[in-house]
């Protein structure tokens, strides 16, 4: 990956959260998204803080489910 060209470390979602992501990206093309999709997806970000310096959302409506105060770095 162009990451590990970089030198970057990085981390992906594991196979449950990936998939609850999934579900969540199609919630949120399809306008259909939901309070437990907000809470699961910052609760997601405020466990990466321990493990990264920043989270890339590499969807462009995640920003939609971002709380502003989340403590994660948020790219």
């Amino acid at each position: 990956s162009s990451f590990d060209k970089a030198g970057i470390k990085y981390l992906e979602p594991n196979e449950e959260d990936q998939t609850k992501i999934n579900e969540i990206i199609s919630r949120l093309v399809n306008n259909t998204q939901r309070s437990e999709d907000r809470n699961f997806f910052n609760n997601y970000l405020e466990k990466q803080t321990d493990l990264s310096e920043a989270v890339i959302l590499a969807c462009t409506d995640f920003h939609i489910l971002v709380n502003i105060d989340t403590p994660v770095k948020v790219i």
